[in-house]
């Protein structure tokens, strides 16, 4: 696609372009990384003669892109062997892999998981998975998997990723999606009266994690699922004793208010947040772009 319709370039034009541009980078001292655009789409004959052709050029890493989150995990897994039995039999050849995932289909952590499994030593992040269209691997979606799920060592201090995805959110005025695994404001939150009573009697009974990993703290949430337990709980924290039919009646109350709560909820109203929302992403309107073209031309 890129070759005929985008670059209108030949194949043996694309390499030595690609040859010339990573020569002139070393020859000015610049480390390089050879990002093959929609590395997962193209031919994997072609695709291993442009790595090459980097690498003979002077190219410290190569990079797997997986442009427009196509592929599944086993593909994405196929492709990385591919590709390292075709360059890493020889030496010269044998460079750091990066990888690069987009969410299309919201695959983006998940294959750069598996790229990682196949030795991909740097994956490309982005903080809240922020990015072009869907957007790209999430930087505390990657971390924490591969500290918990892999046991490695990223050397990233975790306990400051949550308030990092804060800083960032309101820097990038890109609201995190409230069920936003790591980050979002639902991720450590237990509504359920079943979630809620297990939480209470071990922390890892409806959490991977401790919270604390990320920075962060549980929350419970008091409303239509509210269970007879966590009221238990929360009176015994202010000191105060109940019958088992006034706890009852507590919990039907607190379901009951929250019911009248979302009653109180219009459409129009979600619809008028959403659109102060969508404000929020700026970009220059057509008719500035017009006032634009006539101011110069």
């Amino acid at each position: 696609f890129r070759l005929k319709y985008q670059l209108r370039m030949t194949r043996q034009e694309v390499l030595d372009r690609l040859s010339e541009c990573v020569t002139y980078a070393k020859e000015h001292g610049v480390s390089v990384t050879y990002i093959a655009e929609d590395s997962t789409r193209s031919n994997m004959d072609f695709l291993c003669e442009a790595y090459r052709t980097a690498i003979d050029a002077g190219a410290d890493k190569i990079c797997v892109a997986d442009t427009v989150g196509f592929v599944r995990p086993e593909v994405m897994r196929y492709i990385m062997r591919k590709i390292k039995s075709r360059l890493w039999t020889r030496s010269k050849y044998k460079v750091p892999i990066a990888v690069h995932c987009h969410n299309d289909f919201g695959l983006a952590t998940a294959n750069t998981l598996a790229a990682v499994e196949e030795g991909a030593t740097y994956p490309h992040v982005c903080v809240n998975g922020y990015g072009e269209r869907a957007g790209n691997a999430a930087l505390e979606e990657v971390v924490m998997a591969l500290e918990e799920l892999y046991h490695m060592d990223t050397g990233v201090t975790t306990e400051k990723l949550y308030h990092l995805c804060r800083v960032t959110e309101r820097n990038f005025a890109v609201p995190i999606p409230v069920h936003k695994a790591i980050c979002g404001d639902n991720a450590f939150t237990h509504s359920s009266g079943i979630h809620s009573h297990g939480q209470l009697s071990h922390s890892l009974t409806y959490e991977p994690i401790s919270p604390s990993r990320v920075g962060r703290r549980r929350a419970f949430h008091l409303g239509k699922f509210v269970g007879r337990r966590f009221i238990e709980y929360l009176l015994k924290m202010g000191g105060i004793r109940a019958t088992p039919e006034q706890v009852q009646e507590i919990a039907d109350r607190v379901k009951k208010a929250h019911e009248a709560m979302k009653e109180r909820q219009s459409p129009e109203t979600f619809d008028r947040i959403k659109e102060e929302l969508r404000a929020l992403r700026t970009e220059v309107s057509e008719r500035e772009f017009w006032s634009i073209v006539f101011d110069v031309i």
